[in-house]
């Protein structure tokens, strides 16, 4: 909801790859926005998704050949948040000591390490570029995993990390405090059971997960203090050929 600045609805929203993040950059990846970055590391498999999605979707012979659906498509505005700025936040506040002692699949383990990460706090250097991020982006945002396993092939990961709407209202130090509770919680779902089952499933348990993520504009219109999608769904493809007899 628009009006409460406390507003913290939220949804929850593959090998390791990623496009390291490095300070800008040439013309091509400024008009993809990839200059937007916040950290130097890698910015996961959703992000790395969303710019190739973009990057096909913005081709001249793509546009020219299906010009009534293309025109109206529009990229929201995003800023990436690095795999650097999750590294800085366990070390800075201990937590690795937690992460190596949690056993996931123990009853109530992940609500006491989601409570240490809550609990932490961001340097003085990154809260100064999350307030650089709001005030760049005063609307509604979504708070979006893009973890380094995530949206792969065979390793989607859907639903199994964390993703938080913010109203981004209220006072400048209320609309930081909003962002960076959905930031930590991000950070946590890295480590919530369905995930770590999924990472069981699919024998990644051994591989090193990092969580980078994506500031997004929350697309929508405003009707009676409420933000609402103007159409919302979800799309499914179908393979005429069995994978197996």
């Amino acid at each position: 909801r628009l009006r409460s600045p406390g507003t913290k609805d939220s949804y929850a929203s593959g090998r390791l790859s990623g496009r390291r993040a490095t300070r800008c950059r040439s013309d091509e990846d400024k008009r993809m926005g990839i200059e937007n970055v916040i950290g130097s590391g890698l910015i996961g498999g959703k992000a790395n998704g969303f710019l190739k999605a973009r990057q096909y979707l913005e081709r001249q012979d793509v546009q020219d050949s299906a010009p009534a659906v293309t025109r109206f498509i529009r990229f929201p505005e995003t800023i990436y948040i690095t795999t650097e700025i999750f590294n800085t936040f366990i070390q800075e506040n201990s937590l690795d000591s937690q992460i190596k002692k949690y056993r996931w699949d123990e009853e109530l383990a992940y609500e006491l390490l989601h409570k240490h990460f809550l609990m932490g706090r961001f340097p003085e250097a990154v809260l100064s570029q999350f307030r650089d991020i709001l005030k760049k982006m005063p609307y509604p945002l979504a708070i979006r995993s893009s973890s380094l396993l995530e949206d792969h092939p065979g390793t989607s990961f859907a639903g199994k990390y964390a993703t938080f709407f913010i109203s981004n209202r209220g006072s400048s130090e209320e609309q930081l405090e909003q962002f960076c509770h959905a930031v930590k919680k991000v950070f946590a779902s890295t480590y919530n059971p369905n995930a770590m089952n999924y990472r069981k499933k699919h024998k990644l348990l051994k591989e090193k997960e990092q969580m980078a993520i994506l500031v997004q504009e929350a697309i929508g219109r405003e009707y009676k203090g409420y933000l609402l999608p103007l159409m919302a769904g979800v799309g499914f493809s179908r393979n005429g050929y069995r994978w197996n007899p």
